[in-house]
């Protein structure tokens, strides 16, 4: 078996590992891995609209829609016409959104840092770039078809 195909199988090996157990962690928190999802994008960027966030999490709008409406319901975000453009959508994160987040936030810091037990520092940067490399010529190669 050549190298590159080892390390992608483990990659999806613990790739789905680690949905599965963040999934629980968020699930005892009581939000889904799309809330979660959509959430960090709105915290990071406040300007970003839904089209983005299904650009930068590579899945269809309807879905980012319907997690946004989940969210709203929540009470996590409310939703407003843009003061700019009244066609667009303002996203708007609540006190209680922020609450939330922040509060997760704490489990899921300690799930990430526990998956990364025994890894030094300077493994965890170039795993980093490596991804990054990896990212770029997935978007390269992507760019190719269109």
């Amino acid at each position: 078996m050549e190298l590159y195909q080892s390390f992608y199988r483990e990659l999806v090996l613990a790739n789905r590992t680690f949905e599965n157990q963040l999934n629980e962690i968020l699930q005892q928190q009581g939000i889904h891995r799309s809330d979660w999802s959509v959430m960090y994008y709105l915290l990071n960027d406040e300007h970003i609209t839904s089209v983005e966030i299904a650009k930068r999490l590579n899945i269809e709008k309807p879905n980012v829609t319907r997690t946004i409406k989940n969210l709203e319901s929540m009470g996590y975000v409310t939703v407003e016409p843009s003061k700019e453009d009244k066609r667009k959508k303002r996203i708007i994160v609540t006190p209680e959104g922020f609450a939330m987040y922040e509060e997760v936030r704490v489990y899921v810091d300690e799930f990430e840092r526990c998956t990364m037990e025994g890894v030094s520092i300077g493994q965890q940067q170039i795993l980093l770039e490596t991804f990054e490399q990896i990212q770029a010529n997935l978007q390269k190669r992507a760019g190719k078809k269109e």
